[in-house]
């Protein structure tokens, strides 16, 4: 009986031992079926990165897709105004003709403005020399060619026949012989300064004529201190209405106050010298474009100021020259024009008036008496200062000029 229990208790302990095991077997499968479990987990997890990844990448290509056609957009936008300037002037800057072997050469200087510093004067020291083929202001058979330039429409604009003339009247002009050409208006910039203006193209169109029939240009601006480039202007502007037209020109508050009334007005809209020159320079190159401050004149005195100018234009300066450019020119209205100007401007004292100035010696005596004088309110001073500042620092810095030297608002 013993031996019996003995067994009977050592197989109860064996099973109990199985059923411990078959516990731990059932347990290790547990944790085994949740690792496989995780495992997959994880690999959907993996999955779903990789495709949040893929999805991520076609999102950026679709991106990419998206801003390189708006590049190609762009590019074709540019492409197509580019062609609508080619089509409105004629086509591309002028080339080789094939009919006539003709083509623009790079003998050519373009002085486009500004006025009110020296601008009469140079045009006259270029008129008078013989190595200079001269075709800008006082203009003569030329003036056809340049009016169609600066005013008329393109709709308007016979293109072949603004070939024929350039050709005619400038590059291929009998009386050229070989000479460099030189374009002196400063009208290509600014509204003539008389009562009964022309009605001018917008800036940017008429550079974008001047490059496509003079492609190769050199490029000159003539520049002064803004204060008195529009005290220059308002006195010129008050003689040429009187002595020309009869008409008044408001006191000088009054005319600023009205400029200021719409966007851009006809006068002293280039105020601030920069955006235009700029806009030259990016067309025929800022190598090609020549900055010029009448106060290197005053500083420096005529041979710095001329020599830096021919130079440019590659011509040589003689003291001749410098006789001829010293000579005064168009200047500013005396105090006796003045008030001349404002008789004029008086319709009934004006027929009296002209009538006496008929008379060349009285008439010679106006300009004799003291200059005209002006005084800018610091109101308007100030305007006109905060309108050239940023430009004028621009301009120091791109054609290294001393302006803060010169006393230009900074």
């Amino acid at each position: 009986m013993r031996i019996a229990d003995w067994l009977l208790g050592k197989g109860d302990a064996r099973e109990a031992e199985i059923e411990s095991l078959r516990r731990m077997l059932a347990q290790r499968d547990s944790q085994l079926r949740e690792a496989v479990e995780r495992e997959g987990a994880a690999e959907a997890q993996l999955r779903i990165a990789a495709e949040s990844k893929a999805a991520l990448e076609a999102n950026l290509q679709t991106a990419t897709d998206a801003t390189h056609r708006a590049a190609a957009a762009n590019r074709q936008e540019t492409d197509r105004i580019r062609e609508l300037y080619r089509l409105r002037l004629g086509g591309s800057p002028l080339a080789s003709d094939d009919a006539t072997g003709w083509k623009p050469d790079d003998r050519i200087a373009l002085h486009v403005g500004f006025g009110h510093a020296a601008t009469t004067s140079l045009q006259a020291l270029f008129a008078s020399r013989a190595d200079i083929f001269y075709r800008g202001l006082p203009y003569t058979s030329a003036g056809g060619f340049f009016s169609f330039l600066k005013y008329q429409d393109d709709y308007r604009l016979n293109v072949e026949f603004m070939l024929k003339l350039c050709r005619e009247e400038v590059y291929e002009h009998p009386e050229r012989g070989g000479r460099p050409v030189v374009v002196s208006d400063e009208t290509f910039t600014e509204t003539a300064e008389v009562y009964y203006a022309p009605r001018q193209l917008p800036d940017d169109a008429i550079a974008a004529r001047l490059m496509r029939y003079f492609p190769n240009a050199r490029v000159l601006f003539t520049i002064r201190n803004q204060l008195e480039y529009v005290e220059s202007m308002y006195f010129n502007l008050k003689r040429n209405c009187a002595f020309l037209a009869g008409m008044p020109l408001p006191p000088f508050e009054e005319w600023w106050a009205g400029l200021q009334t719409q966007v851009q007005c006809w006068y002293v809209r280039n105020v601030d010298y920069f955006p235009l020159i700029d806009h030259y320079a990016s067309l025929f190159g800022r190598e090609n474009v020549l900055v010029l401050p009448l106060e290197e004149l005053q500083e420096h005195g005529s041979s710095a100021y001329l020599g830096r100018l021919f130079r440019f234009m590659d011509l040589p300066l003689s003291e001749a020259d410098l006789q001829q450019f010293n000579r005064p020119r168009n200047v500013r209205m005396s105090a006796v024009e003045e008030r001349a100007a404002e008789l004029l401007a008086n319709r009934s004292a004006a027929p009296i008036l002209r009538q006496a100035l008929e008379n060349p010696a009285l008439a010679g005596l106006l300009p004799q008496s003291p200059r005209a004088e002006l005084h800018i309110g610091e109101g308007v001073a100030e305007e006109i200062r905060g309108r050239a500042r940023a430009g004028n620092r621009r301009l120091a810095e791109q054609f290294h000029l001393p302006l803060e030297v010169y006393g230009y608002p900074l």
